[in-house]
């Protein structure tokens, strides 16, 4: 994993999140209620891409327990298209996000990042690094 930091917040998948892996094999990762990150133990990725689904899964967790962080900008058309489909299409909120969170993990689905986008990022960025270092030492 990139960052070491990051290892605090991964856990085993429950029974219950083996099964929705199993049968949802395009979710790579995802953050759960407790606060941590599980992965999917069927995904084919490398360990380079599982590391950035664990710090795009980080970004939308500190985003979730940080509300001054959440995204206030708009999507394009064209970045909300990618949601149509999924569990987020009617949820603009969880669009911009997953958005940032795609951004800041350098995902390629995040197509277009505008000036206010990045700039979210940026500060997404700043907010995160002392909350990262908050966590060694956690388990």
């Amino acid at each position: 994993m990139a960052d070491d930091r990051l290892n605090a917040l991964i856990r085993e998948p429950y029974e219950g999140e083996v099964s929705f892996f199993k049968e949802n094999p395009e979710t790579a990762g995802m953050m759960t209620e407790d606060g941590k990150i599980i992965l999917n133990p069927f995904s084919p990725l490398s360990e380079e891409e599982k590391g950035s689904v664990v710090l795009n899964e980080a970004s939308r967790l500190f985003m979730k327990q940080n509300p001054d962080y959440q995204p206030q900008f708009d999507l394009l058309p064209e970045q909300s298209a990618v949601f149509k489909g999924t569990p987020y299409e009617n949820d603009p909120a969880a669009q911009k996000s997953t958005f940032a969170a795609r951004v800041y993990s350098g995902d390629p689905s995040a197509v277009y990042p505008t000036k206010d986008q990045m700039m979210h990022t940026k500060r997404l960025h700043e907010g995160m690094e002392p909350w990262l270092n908050s966590l060694q030492g956690v388990r």
